[in-house]
Order: structure tokens, then C-alpha cells, then sequence
């Protein structure tokens, strides 16, 4: 068999894994090859009325420090802020573009205040959120894909347009 093309090569390599850990490890290795080397994923199958329920009961993948984790979801930030809030968007990849400029214009709540006070304190400047499509009301699934500190949301943004299929299929938790 010949060599495959990198982005099966990597499919290949995931469908080889046997834990959950290993496959996050490779997904976090191949996203910062796109630029985006922090990522969290946020799934339950506990939601009730449109919302994440119980912390414990939902799933978190992150290569986030600890300190970023705890404040975010373990305080519950997730739940009344993200930078693509859910009831506005259906399954899809969405820029963080539109946070920013609202951000700019003073049009957040406080809760998105402090999420973008924390982004700042934390170097996280432009990125990409996909909402995934759930197989019943009780599933939520989303990552949250940080780029690179050096990377502006303009340069984020055609990046996407050029390989956002790739990574968005890349990314599809199934």
C-alpha cells in the first residue's frame, strides 16, 4: 500500500486507536497543524430544556491548563457564555468574528464580559467554535477551537476558508 495523504493518514491513525485519550492527543497534534493549539470539547447526554445540566455529568476534553477548565466550566461559564452561544447558531463551524465586534461595540452581556476579560487575561485572541448536530434533545456536544496566540481572527478566517471542511470533518465526535 502506498502512502496516504495527510489528512487520511491521520483518519488512519485515529481509527488504530483504542482509548479516548489517544485519540484527543492526535486530534489536539493535528489541529495545532492548522494553527489551533487549544481546543476544548464539551459533550453530555444529560441536557435538559436546551441546557448542559450537571457538570459532572458532561464530558470535557482540553489542552487547556487546568486553571482555564475550572473557571470556565467548573464555575459554569459555559453554560451563560460561549463565544457562539447555541440558541443562535445550528450545527456548523462559526467564526469568533462576530463575539469580537460585538465585544467592541459593548454589546455583550456581563456574563460574555467576563468570558472576554478572561480570554484576554488568558491570550486566547481568534478562533472557531463547531456546534455539532445531536442524535436526540438530551446530546450536546461543541469545540471550541483557540488559535495560536500569534494568529488575528482575520488570518483565522481565511485559513478556514481554505481547509474549515477538512478540520470540521476532522473533528465530528463519532
Amino acid at each position: 500500500m502506498g502512502s496516504l495523504p495527510q489528512v487520511l493518514d491521520h483518519v488512519d491513525r485515529i481509527l488504530k486507536c483504542t482509548s479516548i485519550s489517544d485519540v484527543w492527543a492526535l486530534h489536539a497534534e493535528q489541529m495545532s497543524l492548522y494553527g489551533f493549539d487549544r481546543l476544548l470539547y464539551l459533550a453530555t447526554s444529560f441536557r435538559e430544556h436546551g441546557r448542559w445540566g450537571e457538570n459532572a455529568d458532561v464530558l470535557v476534553l482540553s489542552n487547556y491548563n487546568k486553571d482555564i477548565i475550572d473557571h470556565y466550566v467548573g464555575k459554569g461559564l459555559h453554560k451563560k457564555a460561549n463565544m457562539v452561544p447555541q440558541e443562535k447558531s445550528k450545527p456548523g463551524a462559526y467564526s469568533w468574528r462576530e463575539f469580537l465586534e460585538r465585544q467592541k461595540r459593548g454589546e455583550i452581556t456581563d456574563d460574555e464580559k467576563e468570558l472576554g476579560e478572561l480570554r484576554t487575561k488568558w491570550k486566547i485572541h481568534a478562533g472557531y467554535t463547531i456546534w455539532f448536530d445531536e442524535i436526540s434533545e438530551r446530546n450536546n456536544s461543541v469545540m471550541g477551537l483557540g488559535a495560536n496566540r500569534k494568529l488575528s481572527q482575520d488570518r483565522v478566517d481565511a485559513l478556514w476558508a481554505q481547509k474549515g471542511s477538512e478540520i470540521f470533518l476532522l473533528s465530528i465526535p463519532e
